[in-house]
């Protein structure tokens, strides 16, 4: 709905294919005269066709690849499993109207955001599923007026940065003292931060998950899928009719079939050295937005 918006408002659905997958880029050339084709995939019509030629293909998917954990027994569970990415409103209206029970898997923000779905929606046969409740930014405190109490706050935000290259601890507590720092309504403070991605809350979605009952919260590792569900380290299990994954994605580049020349399959490296953080060097017409001065190489996710 927001690229659906944003399309339109800023007259780009001409610009947009829809259900289109990029199957392969094939590259070929030397020196400066060089080329790229693409073969592309309809996920809908299940047609396959060819584009080009192109100067430069720039990869721009960050989170594309959903990352669903390798849990043992899952091929018995006789529910349904879903990735955040994938879930859409036709399953949660099947999920609300069916009366099925919902096991929720992590902490993130997307784990919030599906949380706060059943939340908002007066739902509650769910549990939240996780092992340590992630790190936030407050979005008040992110994005505020230029008041000298909050350019101070922003400053010690960027020596609290700027610090975590030394030690990551430290930088936690000057988060925290700055009080730009919080875990979602459920979660118990800490200071690892590790389970810290950039999200960002509101005061309305941290009052909302604050308002998540103690029945619904459920805090453990998964060890295997059951046919009803899912059991835990401690023995513990926990039913369900659908399990909704919320564990992050991976970028999804190292999917797409390389090709040099017309025929020798090319790998890209995970390792590999990026010309200015953006460009392959030995398949100089594909170019990854995704990789930034804070990430090194091609290979990338959240």
């Amino acid at each position: 709905r927001y690229v659906d918006r944003f399309g339109k408002e800023k007259n780009l659905m001409a610009a947009y294919t829809f259900n289109v997958q990029v199957v392969e880029i094939k590259y070929s050339g030397t020196g400066s005269e060089r080329e790229a084709t693409l073969v592309l995939h309809d996920s809908v019509t299940g047609e396959t066709w060819t584009e080009g030629p192109y100067d430069l293909v720039i990869y721009a998917s960050q989170a594309s690849e959903p990352h669903i954990p390798d849990i043992p027994g899952r091929k018995e569970f006789k529910g349904n499993v879903y990735h955040s990415i994938d879930f859409k409103k036709e399953q949660y209206d099947d999920i609300v109207q069916s009366g099925k029970k919902v096991i929720v898997v992590g902490g993130s923000k997307a784990g919030c955001d599906l949380a706060l779905c059943f939340q908002r929606g007066g739902y509650d046969k769910f549990r939240w599923l996780y092992r340590t409740p992630y790190l936030f930014w407050k979005y008040e405190v992110m994005f505020h007026d230029r008041s000298l109490a909050n350019m101070l706050r922003g400053f010690t935000t960027i020596v609290g940065m700027l610090m975590s290259l030394v030690s990551q601890r430290l930088s936690g507590w000057i988060y925290w003292a700055s009080g730009i720092a919080v875990t979602h309504g459920t979660g118990t403070p800490h200071n690892d931060w590790s389970k810290f991605h950039f999200g960002i809350l509101c005061p309305k979605q941290r009052r909302d998950l604050a308002s998540i009952t103690k029945e619904c919260i459920v805090r453990g590792n998964p060890q295997a899928f059951t046919e009803t569900g899912i059991r835990l380290s401690d023995g513990t299990t926990v039913d369900a009719d659908v399990v909704l994954f919320a564990t992050g994605c991976e970028s999804g580049i190292d999917k797409i079939r390389l090709t040099k020349n017309k025929k020798t399959p090319y790998t890209l490296q995970p390792t590999t050295s990026m010309l200015d953080h953006f460009l392959v060097p030995d398949f100089p017409v594909l170019a990854n937005a995704t990789a930034l001065w804070t990430t090194f190489r091609p290979v990338r996710a959240v």
